[in-house]
């Protein structure tokens, strides 16, 4: 392999794994806006429940435990689960 070729094949290969984080990095970030809006657009909306979504948010409580916390508040669990995945996404 010539040295032409070594250096094409790593300038590609840098360019790839840099490509790949930038494609993927956005995507790795929780959302408690993105559910206290879903859950808004629902006919949902409390202090308790914004604190519910930025606590799965943060990582503080997991999906089962958002959900949970949701439900005295008279949020359906469909409603519920949903709102929770966007916050955990």
């Amino acid at each position: 392999m010539t040295v032409i070729k070594k250096m094409a094949a790593a300038v590609g290969t840098i360019a790839l794994t840099i490509g790949g984080v930038l494609f993927v990095a956005p995507a790795a970030h929780a959302d408690a806006d993105g559910c206290v809006e879903f859950l808004a657009e629902h006919g949902y909306n409390s202090a308790n429940l914004r604190g519910i979504c930025q606590a799965t948010a943060d990582g503080s409580i997991d999906t089962g435990e958002c959900v949970q916390e949701m439900l005295p508040d008279d949020v359906d669990a469909a409603s519920a689960f949903q709102a929770c995945v966007i916050a955990a996404d």
